[in-house]
């Protein structure tokens, strides 16, 4: 979690030296947020938790599966499984979109 953090602070000193305003940075960050939302806002609980856990969070297979009670092979299953989810409903998003 703490690397998380480093990692993000980082990259917002990088975005700030090439002269991105915070707030533009912000709405980005929003607009990337809702876009998240959308689409996992209908996965299963548990698929849910594990992507987001280690897509957004950063945690390890090692680290998910001691928090949710899960193996490490599972783990990866529910996150195959939840990003194929994801993947598809992206695609349909961006397709009704165009």
């Amino acid at each position: 979690m703490l690397n998380h953090v480093k990692r993000n602070k980082v990259k917002q000193q990088h975005l700030d030296s090439l002269g991105w305003s915070s707030t533009n940075s912000s709405d980005k960050h929003f607009e990337t947020q809702q876009l998240i939302e959308l689409l996992v806002k209908d996965l299963p609980p548990l698929q849910k938790s594990i992507l987001l856990l280690r897509d957004l969070e950063g945690y390890t297979y090692q680290e998910i599966g001691s928090m949710l009670t899960l193996t490490e092979a599972q783990v990866k299953v529910y996150l195959f499984r939840a990003r194929l989810k994801v993947k598809k409903r992206a695609n349909g998003q961006f397709i009704l979109a165009s």
